[in-house]
Parts: structure tokens; C-alpha cells; sequence
């Protein structure tokens, strides 16, 4: 993966925060087993992603508040609570201490572990994340297909990335680099619109350049959740639907990854040959972007042209994301 040299920050080269309001994935439900503890690194924070014996996703600060031990690292999950390795002091569901083992003595300590708000659905953990507090207001929607028979997946790949989240979310309106960096054969048409915490764009090419006889041929329907999940649907058959989660680490990095659905055609519970090549080459479309992401600076007034796409409506809608944003406004 290429880096960056002699570059600025990534923090100092947008002039808003790095860490947006919003919903992040963190894990595919399928990562994450019944009385697992797993270490976590997002928003510049130490967390961990636990389940419960009942099935419920739960992510907290990473470190005991007795002494500081890593629940990641030897912590465990008993029925519903999570138990520090170092002197087995419990927590709750609130992330209250609910138990100390060797308490001969007095009240529990009115201490407790910092939770974040989890949301798991679509076979995605998701997490709300909020520099100052913001309650969330919106979910991402269901994903039917991810517990469809008819669907395969998830088939994920991820990347850790020098840049900005928002990177990701402008490069959907972006029409003109389809044609330039992935190699689309004409320049592409968007038609976008907002709605609250949701942009949808609808992506499309002649068909003539496509070889089809078709007015236009639709090669991809977007639609982005907040400015961590960007939905993408390939409206031709077989189907395929997959997200680009983009996830905040700290102030220089952003973990993105792929999560393919795919339409199981052939009734098999497996992926074709062919659909495995499909998976790969949707892979290999992120390398082309990744040293433009980590090389580049954004520009608050960029000189576009009619042909750049709806990048003002995109910017304009990301706005809501940022508590500093949102105070000028």
C-alpha cells in the first residue's frame, strides 16, 4: 500500500474534525461470538466488542476503571456481564460495576466502564459514534438480503488508510473519476438527491458504450448512511450489494472495508467461480484510490465544472455531521 511522504497530517489537511457523528461498523455479526471479548481501535479509542450469552452486541471503553487492565486481553464475557481479567470485577449491560469477587466488606464502588451505543443489524455491529454527546437520531435500515437463502455473504476485505472518512462519501458523487481512475468507458451521468442523514445517487452510462441498446445502462445505485456506510447496488443480474464501511481509527487513519452480498443464482449456498472473480475484482477497485486518499488535500472552494458531479449537494448534506458545522449553520 503506498504512504504518504514528507506530508502533512491528516488531521491538519481538512478543516473539520476528524471523527463525524454518525454510525460506524465496527464487526460483521459474524465476528463477534457469545462470551467473546475482542480488542477494538477506532475513534482514538481503547474499546472492546463483547457479546452476551443471550446474543447481545456490546462495545465499552477497553480498560477496567479498578486498575486499568485490558478487557480485551484475558477479559471474559459471564452470562450477561463482561469480567476483568485482573481481579474479576463485573459490569453490567449500563457498564456499572456488578461485581467484585472478593467484596467481604461494604458497598460496590460506584464506578463503571464508558459504553457506546450499538446497533447490530444486517449481520453489521454498528456503533454510534458523537464528539459531543449527540444522541442518535437516525439507523441505518434493515438489509433484507443479508438474511435471505437466496443471498450469499458477507465475503470482507479491509484496509487500513491514511484519510479523512469523508474521502469515501466524495468519491460516490465524484463522476469524473470513474472514468479516470477505474477505467469506465464514457464519463458517467449522477442523478442525487438527500434525504436527513441519508444520500442517494443513481449512477449511470450510455448503453451504447456498455453494448447494450439500452438509452442509458444503470451501473451502480448508492446510497450513503451518515459518512461511515455507503450502500452500493449493481442493478444488473446476478445481484450484487455491498457496503464500504469507513470507520474513523484516530486523527490519521480510517479502516475501510468491503462487505459483498451476492445472489446465490445457481442454489448451490455457495459462490460460482465466476462470482468469486467478481468479489476480487470489486476488491482490487479500492487500490487506485488509496494513494490519491493519502496524498491529497481537500479544498474547501474547488473550481468544479457542470461535469463534475453532485459533489455541492453531497458536501452540503455532510454538513450535518459535524457538531461545528451544524453550530454555524
Amino acid at each position: 500500500m503506498a504512504q504518504p511522504i514528507d506530508q502533512a497530517s491528516t488531521h491538519s489537511r481538512y478543516p473539520f474534525s476528524s471523527t463525524p457523528d454518525g454510525w460506524y461498523a465496527v464487526a460483521t455479526s459474524a465476528e463477534i461470538q457469545p462470551g467473546r471479548v475482542r480488542p477494538l481501535r477506532y475513534f482514538g479509542q481503547d474499546l472492546v466488542l463483547y457479546r452476551t450469552a443471550s446474543g447481545e452486541a456490546r462495545v465499552t471503553d477497553a480498560h477496567c476503571p479498578h486498575l486499568g487492565a485490558h478487557f480485551g486481553h484475558g477479559g471474559s464475557v459471564e452470562g450477561e456481564e463482561l469480567v476483568c481479567p485482573f481481579h474479576g470485577w463485573r459490569f453490567d449491560g449500563a457498564g456499572r460495576c456488578s461485581g467484585i469477587p472478593y467484596l467481604s466488606r461494604g458497598q460496590l464502588p460506584d464506578v463503571a466502564v464508558k459504553t457506546k451505543r450499538v446497533d447490530e443489524r444486517g449481520g453489521l455491529v454498528l456503533v454510534w459514534h458523537s464528539d459531543d454527546g449527540t444522541e442518535p437520531e437516525w439507523h441505518m435500515r434493515d438489509i433484507p438480503e443479508f438474511d435471505d437463502p437466496g443471498w450469499l455473504g458477507y465475503e470482507s476485505k479491509r484496509w487500513k488508510i491514511r484519510m479523512h472518512v469523508q474521502e469515501l462519501a466524495e468519491n460516490v458523487p465524484d463522476t469524473a473519476h470513474f472514468e479516470t481512475v477505474h477505467g469506465l468507458p464514457v464519463l458517467p451521468r449522477a442523478e442525487a438527491r438527500t434525504e436527513g442523514p441519508v444520500y442517494y445517487q443513481r449512477s449511470s452510462v450510455p448503453g451504447t458504450s456498455m453494448g447494450t441498446e439500452d438509452d442509458e445502462y444503470v451501473f451502480a445505485l448508492q446510497e450513503a448512511w451518515g459518512l461511515g456506510l455507503v450502500w452500493l447496488r449493481v442493478p444488473q443480474s446476478p445481484g450484487i450489494f455491498f457496503l464500504t464501511a469507513t470507520t474513523p481509527i484516530d486523527d490519521e487513519y480510517c479502516e475501510m472495508a468491503i462487505h459483498l452480498l451476492l445472489e446465490d443464482t445457481e442454489g448451490q449456498g455457495e459462490l460460482s467461480e465466476a462470482q468469486r472473480q467478481t468479489v476480487e475484482m470489486t476488491f482490487s477497485q479500492i487500490e487506485p484510490d488509496v494513494p490519491i486518499w493519502e496524498n491529497k488535500v481537500y479544498r474547501e472552494r474547488p473550481p468544479l465544472i457542470e461535469d463534475d458531479g453532485p459533489l455541492p449537494l453531497l458536501r452540503r448534506w455532510a454538513q450535518q455531521f459535524y457538531p461545528e458545522l451544524r453550530t454555524k449553520a
